[in-house]
């Protein structure tokens, strides 16, 4: 049995995930999604976000689809929500463009009825970061973590992704890169914008 490769990559909107989706690699055992803050974004001037949110519903339902004729019979296609946006935090430091965190939560509900559409199981970053603190505990800038919040993001999700994964073929490979899984989560966590 061979290990699975852990392959981390941020691809920003959900229209480049679109375009991207179909140079997925021939044999997935895994594929954790996310796409959500490149969209969101509203940009001086502009009175709707970067991507409109029928259209991000449109591309996930896509991306998903695709997503699940890529993986291998008894692989897993998970979602993972967005993590919060602080209004304030955020639109007092970039002044590029501005993200809400109501936008974050419409986007969400699309996420989740696209899933919900596709049998696509979500993991709740989201969440589970709210409740780690406050801005000040979260952030070390408008929208990248603190060192010990991607850590525990990083924790959580291969919790969660091996939890999804229990009692499938290919289990024991995935415990053995799971540490190295973490620490790659935890990393893009870090680098994502």
């Amino acid at each position: 049995e061979s290990s699975p490769e852990t392959i981390a990559t941020t691809h920003g909107s959900s229209e480049t995930s679109v375009a991207t989706a179909d140079e997925l690699p021939a044999r997935i055992d895994v594929l954790v999604l996310n796409c959500g803050l490149w969209d969101i974004r509203r940009f001086p001037g502009k009175t709707s976000c970067f991507v409109a949110l029928d259209v991000y519903e449109a591309n996930l339902g896509k991306v998903l689809e695709l997503s699940r004729q890529a993986v291998i019979e008894t692989g897993k296609v998970l979602w993972v929500t967005t993590t919060p946006v602080d209004d304030a935090t955020h639109n007092g430091i970039q002044q590029c463009f501005g993200r809400f965190e109501a936008d974050n939560r419409d986007f969400a509900a699309a996420a989740a009825r696209a899933c919900g559409e596709n049998g696509v199981d979500i993991l709740d970053l989201h969440g589970f970061t709210a409740a780690l603190g406050g801005s000040q505990e979260l952030f070390r800038d408008h929208v990248h973590f603190h060192r010990n919040v991607c850590d525990a993001q990083g924790v959580f999700l291969g919790k969660a992704i091996r939890g999804r994964l229990e009692g499938r073929s290919g289990m024991r490979a995935l415990r053995s890169c799971s540490a190295a899984l973490q620490r790659s989560l935890a990393t893009v966590a870090m680098s994502a914008a």
